[in-house]
């Protein structure tokens, strides 16, 4: 192992920092991360900082007629909804809806032409880039640029807007914990092109979960992924809108994992919303009207299950 002089690594409850860290690490082949500028009055690690306070109606995200156009092309019309601390809400509709664009102005990825985005009651546009990327977390759909990064390092990045002069005790602690809570700790110095399409997946969601944001937004997480993985990831989301009252708004295509995990759902219609509420919005005249499919909606006990019948174009050639 090459030398690494400023090396913070965790023994227990434990801290040790620079010689003894890197002993420690070279008889162990374990180290917490690096400290940058950093000396031995570093902080010691601290538990995750609380988030700002809901606003004072209680919404975590409010949205009032936001729309969005490229070039002449109007793409979002007219979107409006709230959603509170602790909801999981799936955006659906079919490809070319406005569910990316949706994300994507919602983070001022995207400047939308009118409307209101409010994030904990404090308006979108006010916010500096660092005091937005303290509040929303970003999985797109696709994610590069990492490669020869550790699994932790590249989580680490996701501290970023935390840091100031440099990594410290407590940015590495947020690390660690992150990393336990989605059970990628044994992967900790495995490089990012080393993993899974799946490992990776929940690499990118710890990232953005290492930002502590009030609001996580993710473009079709559970794409090309596994059975096993497609749930995985869900509970994951689930799990840390529960666990620490973050609004969570994914965009997804499987209609069954959604109604599984969320609690509420905006269907989108050629940039327009078409339904929204909680899972009796899905039902057999929403999927027709979204998709052009026919379909069953059935409950099995507390869940719904959704069941294509058929695609109502090909019904309609048939008749014809």
């Amino acid at each position: 192992m090459g030398r690494f002089p400023d090396v913070l690594v965790r023994h227990g409850k434990e801290w040790l920092y620079g010689r003894r860290g890197q002993e420690r690490a070279e008889r162990t082949g374990k180290r917490g991360g690096i400290l940058r500028g950093a000396g031995k009055d570093s902080p010691a690690p601290a538990t995750a900082r609380a988030g700002n306070e809901p606003s004072r109606d209680g919404a975590a995200l409010r949205v009032e007629g936001l729309s969005f156009s490229y070039s002449q092309v109007e793409v979002l019309r007219g979107v409006s909804f709230t959603l509170r601390p602790g909801e999981v809400c799936s955006v659906l509709g079919n490809n070319g809806a406005g569910k990316s664009t949706l994300l994507k102005c919602l983070l001022r990825l995207l400047k939308p032409r009118e409307g209101a985005i409010l994030v904990e009651g404090e308006p979108l546009s006010r916010l500096k880039p660092s005091e937005l990327a303290r509040k929303a977390g970003y999985v797109p759909q696709r994610s590069d640029g990492y490669h020869r990064l550790t699994v932790f390092d590249a989580v680490l990045l996701g501290r970023k807007p935390h840091v100031r002069w440099g990594v410290e005790a407590r940015d590495l602690e947020a690390v660690e914990a992150v990393l336990h809570r989605l059970g990628l700790a044994h992967l900790s110095l495995r490089y990012i092109d080393e993993l899974s399409g799946g490992e990776l997946q929940k690499v990118i969601i710890a990232r953005a979960l290492a930002q502590e944001p009030r609001i996580l937004l993710l473009d079709e997480p559970t794409n090309n992924l596994d059975l096993r993985n497609q749930t995985e990831v869900m509970e994951i989301l689930r799990e840390e809108a529960r666990r620490s009252g973050i609004c969570v708004l994914v965009a997804i295509h499987d209609l069954n994992l959604a109604l599984h995990y969320s609690d509420r759902f905006i269907v989108l219609k050629e940039g327009s919303i078409l339904r929204w509420g909680g899972p009796e919005v899905i039902d057999p005249v929403t999927i027709r009207e979204a998709y052009g499919v026919e379909a069953r909606v059935e409950r099995f006990g507390d869940r719904f299950l959704v069941i294509p019948e058929g695609c109502c174009c090909f019904e309609q050639d048939r008749q014809s």
